[in-house]
């Protein structure tokens, strides 16, 4: 879905990639995307939506984005995992987020940035009872909380720092808060 907000971007600077089924990206035409230098996946889902919807937006989509993206030609993929993401993790959330972090890096992307946000605040497209339950609780002790739009912010940063010095020898970064 395009969020009223991606209105306000410039055209030349971002594409909005808009499919009615994220299970088609990998036949997407490759030919579309090739002079593209990052791509972005803020993709997310609830456990609560079903562990198979789940972990298709949560692992298999940002892979198969990846994918996509590392055939076309780009150099930079910036994906949106979770604080606490660890393949080895009892939580289906974590867990899974920890196995798309790992296949993420094997797929050996040329630059892959990983953000790591605690609790996400300030989705105004999609209120959440933990939202809520933030405003009145400082939740420090579980995980810190990062607005959305900080998220945004240090995503385009990052982007920016890596097409300033594409000869960064580490190719892979992770970002918490």
């Amino acid at each position: 879905r395009v969020l009223p907000e991606w209105s306000q971007a410039p055209a030349e600077k971002l594409k909005i990639i808009e499919v009615a089924d994220l299970a088609n990206v990998p036949t997407l035409e490759k030919k579309e995307f090739e002079d593209y230098h990052t791509f972005f996946c803020c993709l997310g889902s609830r456990v609560k939506k079903g562990k198979k919807e789940f972990r298709d937006v949560d692992y298999q989509f940002p892979l198969d984005f990846a994918a996509l993206g590392r055939d076309c030609g780009v150099k930079h993929y910036s994906v949106i995992s979770s604080q606490g993401a660890k393949k080895s993790s009892w939580f289906l959330y974590m867990k899974t987020k920890g196995e798309m972090e790992e296949d993420l890096k094997k797929m050996n992307l040329p630059y892959l940035s990983i953000f790591r946000p605690g609790m996400i605040t300030g989705r105004n497209n999609d209120k959440r009872f933990t939202d809520k339950l933030a405003g009145f609780v400082k939740a420090t002790c579980i995980a810190s909380n990062v607005s959305t739009a900080k998220i945004a912010e240090c995503m385009l940063n990052d982007t920016l720092t890596y097409h300033l010095k594409p000869n960064n020898p580490e190719n892979v970064r992770i970002f918490t808060n």
